[in-house]
């Protein structure tokens, strides 16, 4: 899958950034690109999960593009120490193409910690899993490794995505409606998905 870009339709249903904890709108634009795309990709409602690095600004703004795929050659559930050692690789491919760094002139003085969030996307109901706590668990031990200053972990689904560390409702992301007239089986497959995933 393409990583989309941080310039997604205005149109994304995005959380209060006024409140605290809310995710910055371009970032919550982004993570709702990753739900249409994973949409239009397949009705199947289950697929291969996917972790992606998000470089932030300082005020959380995704910056670049996202990582790779970070489980594309995982077979099967990662246990911890691997969970670690993507999300380490991920955020070593973030940080080094990061065009926006501040230069530092004096080599003595240690370079300033960039922000860096970690979106996952998975089949399943739109709460909290034991595995999104574990990719969380990960997400803290790679971020003191690389020294990166440690953003949520966003959890995506096939109907929505949250903010794993705030407590507030997860965003539930509209259907892109096309021009034709009636409700098709596709539709009805992604109204299907809607009302189980709420049920939880």
């Amino acid at each position: 899958m393409t990583p989309p870009s941080p310039a997604t339709p205005p149109s994304a249903p995005v959380p209060d950034s006024s409140r605290p904890g809310s995710a910055h709108p371009d970032l919550a634009r982004l993570v709702t690109a990753l739900v249409w795309i994973q949409r239009g990709q397949t009705r199947r409602r289950a697929f291969a999960p996917t972790a992606r690095v998000v470089l932030l600004d300082s005020v959380g703004a995704p910056v670049g593009d996202p990582s790779t795929n970070l489980l594309a050659a995982a077979a099967g559930e990662p246990d911890h120490a691997l969970r670690v050692d993507l999300a380490v690789a991920g955020l070593d491919q973030v940080l080094s193409g990061d065009a926006g760094a501040e230069v530092t002139v004096d080599p003595h003085r240690p370079r300033p910690r960039r922000r860096a969030a970690l979106v996952t996307l998975r089949p399943g109901p739109l709460e909290s899993l034991d595995g999104d706590h574990a990719w969380s668990r990960a997400w803290l031990v790679a971020c003191e490794i690389v020294g990166a200053l440690p953003d949520p972990v966003y959890v995506a689904t096939r109907i929505g995505w949250f903010d794993l560390s705030a407590p507030s409702a997860p965003v539930v992301v509209p259907r892109l409606r096309g021009p034709a007239h009636g409700t098709s089986a596709a539709t009805r497959a992604d109204e299907t998905d809607e009302a189980e995933g709420l049920r939880g």
